[in-house]
């Protein structure tokens, strides 16, 4: 009767044996997708969203984690994408971004090849900011203490500058010889008391001003008068004398266009 059993048995222990294979069969798949980490080239998970935060924890003396596409030209590193409000982490609206050294070392570090280090975009034309810091010191290397590559002092120099370049102005003697001038291209003495300067350009716009040099009482009145040419003007110097006339004078003629 032994012998009649055994085949029994044996059959039995037969189907045991593939009932167990057919459930490993059947449930490597889903320990394998629930404990075989993130899928390459897929999207995680297939459908739906994670409902909590997805961590990677790492304890070395380099990068935790590293990003890196070997697609020359075109490929990213990384993108990142969120839907947060206005507020950022102190009103728990979380950026697309946040990078915390709970050291003193560097948040982040930008490096790249190109002169371009990286572009910020945001909506709302003058009203929109690039950024906000609170952070009072200077800025190395990010000019930001300049206008178009130059300091405040610089820029007043220019603004100097530019507005010496719209005066024109004579410094004459007495005998009608020229000192100090810009502008000017030419003064001559054609009678007691007249002379006639010579502009470089065109001063029919420009406010005319001559006076005379002297001081206190030795000041008497000066007239001028523009030429039909619109760059010659007629100065006039009158004397203290009663009454008064023509006399020669030193003057000074400035033209502020």
């Amino acid at each position: 009767m032994l012998r009649r059993l055994r085949p029994s048995r044996d059959g039995n222990v037969k189907w045991v044996l593939a009932a167990v294979v057919a459930l490993a069969l059947v449930i490597s798949p889903f320990a394998i997708a629930q404990g075989g980490g993130l899928l390459g080239g897929k999207r995680n998970p297939r459908s739906g969203a994670f409902r909590a935060e997805t961590q990677v924890i790492a304890n070395t003396s380099k990068f935790g984690m590293r990003y890196s596409n070997r697609a020359r030209g075109t490929g990213g590193g990384a993108l990142l994408g969120c839907r947060s409000q206005p507020g950022g982490t102190p009103q728990r609206q979380y950026p697309c971004l946040r990078s915390r050294n709970v050291g003193s070392g560097l948040a982040f570090e930008i490096v790249t090849g190109g002169p371009l280090g990286g572009t910020i975009s945001a909506r709302g034309g003058d009203n929109a900011r690039p950024f906000t810091t609170n952070a009072t010191g200077v800025a190395t290397g990010l000019n930001a203490e300049r206008v178009g590559s130059k300091t405040p002092a610089q820029l007043t120099i220019d603004a100097v500058t530019a507005m010496q370049g719209t005066l024109s102005f004579a410094q004459v003697l007495a005998s009608g010889a020229a000192g100090a001038t810009r502008g000017v291209s030419a003064v001559a003495r054609s009678a007691v008391g007249v002379y006639d300067v010579t502009f470089a350009g065109d001063v029919s716009r420009c406010g005319l001003t001559a006076t005379q040099s002297a001081t206190g009482a030795e000041v008497g009145a000066t007239g001028v008068q523009l030429g039909a040419d619109n760059r010659t003007v007629t100065v006039t110097t009158m004397g203290t004398a009663t009454p008064p006339a023509p006399a020669d004078r030193a003057f000074y003629i400035t033209a502020v266009c």
